[in-house]
């Protein structure tokens, strides 16, 4: 193995110098790159980065970036330049002082996979690393780690055993300050197509874990001990009045965890809806897979998701930002390859009982942007930051660009916009067939009624709602363009908007 000393300096640009808020860029000429992770230190800001070859694919290169507290360039230093491919995935501070910086790695194109640990000084210098092959793997990903009160990090990965086959396997790892292993745990199920392990965070003395199953219901969480001993499993499944066809829970995305006690915990991610239509969304869960709250953002785009590897940023015990990317749209395999057209990304400030307090657009029609948000961070004054990438969509052969951008407290504001989007409704499918179901933000309705008008502005079926969900049999109207009104028990509007059969 090796250590890494090297110092690289590279293209770096910073805009709007000075306090707060600021937006950072950095790439290599010709290839993509992507910020994975940040950390505040009293010198200023470490940032976890990694390239590749367009259009962005493995095996990648990864380097840790300094900049000031105003965002501008100090160095770059090289990680695993001697690797096929080295992911740094997240930076973690500890209770040593020091940072720990963990990702995945391969030794040799055609070698065995596994995760490495690097301790760092506060100032990014790098001073020790360890590396630990998953056995028999030949692809390895990381998104999350997390530090337990005994001074451990456990890490969540994912693998495969196939040189090009699909991440099947999860595997958790504690390690002590020096990157080595204490003890592990693989595990996977037969069959599966896939099987992601999203985010780890302490719980309930001990660790939960959400991982990505597909074809198998999604959205599976597991509480193990600190030494990671299996406790228990349970699917989260997002409220539906028929089992036999429910929303998909959380399919795809971060599905960040934020506890809020040894029971019950928000998770943010993306879910799959009937007719291959995604979209973000945030709930309320127990550990007996009960959705107890649910906030689905909407938009005018076919597909919403959530941010890569996090998409909650914690602001103090109360409250939390959350980050949905609205219409993604790019050509090939896997995210964010080769993007189509611009794209917005929409944070929401909410609190634990999912009431939006204020939220804030960031509109790349408006700059002609692709933003690929890898995960929103919470800044030393109250404010957020987005991380990840951006393409500029004027110049068809420009690379991806890693980038950084900070918002103030202020930034998010509170507008009828919000107060409204925050008691709206989610329809599909949407054009539909025969009819629609409905799924409403918050806790819903205790009883409520759903109103379709034709466009003379007659009523021509009704439905009714049961919690946060409801569903309406159009099975005998024309095709064509209809409005919708949901009522409470009083008849007072709740929330209303278009549908379309066809």
């Amino acid at each position: 193995m090796f250590r890494s000393t090297c110092l690289l300096f590279l293209l770096a640009t910073t805009v709007a110098k000075g306090q707060q808020p600021w937006v950072f860029t950095h790439g290599q000429p010709g290839r993509d790159a992507l910020v994975s992770d940040m950390i505040w230190t009293n010198n200023g800001l470490v940032l976890t980065c990694y390239y590749a070859d367009p259009p962005f694919h493995p095996p990648y290169s990864g380097s840790l970036i300094r900049i000031s507290s105003s965002g501008s360039f100090i160095d770059e230093r090289s990680l695993g330049s001697t690797l096929n491919h080295s992911a740094p995935s997240v930076v973690l501070s500890g209770p040593d002082q020091r940072l720990h910086v963990l990702g995945a790695y391969s030794e040799f194109p055609d070698s065995l996979s596994g995760f490495f640990h690097y301790g760092c000084s506060v100032d990014g210098s790098l001073e020790d690393s360890s590396f630990n092959i998953a056995a028999n793997a030949r692809r390895t990903l990381l998104e999350n780690a997390t530090f337990l009160d005994d001074g451990s990090i456990i890490l969540g990965g994912s693998l495969s055993y196939e040189v090009n086959g699909s991440i099947k396997y999860a595997q958790l790892l504690k390690l002590n300050n020096d990157g080595q292993v204490i003890t592990d745990n693989t595990f996977g199920m037969s069959g599966m197509h896939i099987q992601y392990t999203r985010d780890v965070v302490p719980f309930s003395d001990g660790v939960l874990v959400s991982f990505d199953e597909w074809p198998q219901p999604p959205g599976l969480y597991g509480r193990f001990s600190s030494n990671l001993d299996f406790d228990a499993q349970w699917y989260g499944q997002a409220p539906h009045y028929n089992p036999l066809n429910p929303l998909d829970s959380i399919v795809k995305g971060a599905m960040t965890l934020r506890p809020l006690n040894d029971r019950k915990y928000i998770v943010g991610g993306a879910f799959k809806i009937p007719n291959d239509q995604y979209s973000s969304a945030v709930y309320v869960m127990d550990t007996s897979g009960a959705t107890l709250k649910a906030f689905v953002p909407h938009s005018p785009y076919y597909h919403d998701h959530s941010a890569l590897q996090s998409t909650i940023a914690s602001i103090d015990t109360n409250t939390f930002y959350f980050l949905s990317w609205g219409n993604i749209s790019f050509w090939g395999d896997w995210i964010p390859y080769e993007p189509i057209e611009p794209d917005v990304l929409h944070v929401y400030k909410m609190d634990n009982d999912l009431n939006v307090l204020c939220d804030f657009l960031l509109d790349g029609f408006e700059d002609s942007t692709y933003y690929i948000p890898v995960r929103i961070k919470t800044t030393p004054d109250g404010g957020f930051a987005i991380i990840g990438g951006k393409k500029d969509m004027t110049d068809p052969t420009s690379n991806i660009v890693a980038w950084v951008q900070t918002f103030s407290p202020n930034d998010c504001t509170v507008g009828i916009e919000t107060q409204e989007d925050s008691r709206s409704a989610l329809v599909f499918p949407n054009p539909g067939s025969s009819g629609f179901d409905v799924l409403l933000n918050g806790q819903g309705l205790t009883a409520g009624q759903i109103v379709v008008i034709d466009t003379r502005g007659v009523q021509v079926a009704e439905g009714w709602m049961e919690g946060t969900t409801g569903r309406v049999d159009c099975s005998d109207l024309p095709d064509g363009l209809y409005l919708y009104r949901i009522l409470d028990r009083n008849g007072h509007p709740y929330a209303s908007g278009r549908w379309v059969k066809q």
